[in-house]
């Protein structure tokens, strides 16, 4: 069973790479092969694990081993190893608003692109707390993503170790518990409403 999982950006938003860009930005964004902002899976993964293993915590709904186990995997530090239930694609773009933004990408070599117009550079640098002044050489710039709806697939694993009965009711529940996706969400960036819908 495959469900469609709904993210509302609703600020800039950073899928961090670990990459700069050289003098102008120290942190680029995470883009799929057409050069579109993606939310990698494996990031998508460990934001739902997290907001599940709180939920589980907060109605102490305890089981070993942990339901964020049971549904997205456990390593070699949780005692055992296995595959998780759910499987986590990368977050993307609508179909529709893919192809609109390749197409424009293509007309006239690319001189009416649209893509570049979805990412920003944003900067910032370190104060001096007592001369209220920058500390030298500690201007920082990241690249941002504009606010945005992406959407990513959780499919079932056919051969999973652990089952649960209405897995996607379990992750549903636990949705409210995400306030931002991407890096830097404790500084205000990727705020997002998260939903669960059919495929």
């Amino acid at each position: 069973m495959s469900y469609q999982l709904k993210i509302d950006i609703q600020s800039y938003w950073h899928p961090g790479t670990g990459s700069g860009r050289g003098s102008d930005v120290d942190a680029v964004t995470h883009r799929d092969k057409d050069d579109l902002p993606c939310l990698p899976g494996k990031s998508l993964k460990g934001i739902l694990r997290d907001a599940v293993s709180r939920w589980e915590q907060f109605t102490q709904a305890n089981t070993s081993p942990s339901l964020a186990n049971k549904l997205f995997g456990a390593g070699a530090d949780d005692g055992d190893t296995w595959l998780g239930l759910v499987r986590v694609s990368d977050a993307v773009l609508a179909d529709d608003i893919r192809y609109y933004l390749i197409k424009s990408a293509k007309d006239e070599g690319g001189k009416n692109s649209l893509i570049p117009s979805l990412y920003r550079s944003i900067h910032a640098t370190a104060i001096e707390h007592e001369t209220g002044t920058a500390v030298n050489k500690s201007l920082r710039g990241m690249e941002v993503v504009i606010p945005l709806t992406l959407y990513a697939t959780l499919d079932e694993v056919p051969n999973a170790e652990h089952k649960i009965p209405n897995w996607h009711k379990t992750i549903e529940q636990s949705l409210n518990l995400i306030q931002a996706v991407g890096a830097h969400r404790s500084r205000g960036l990727g705020r997002a409403v998260v939903t669960l819908e059919d495929k």
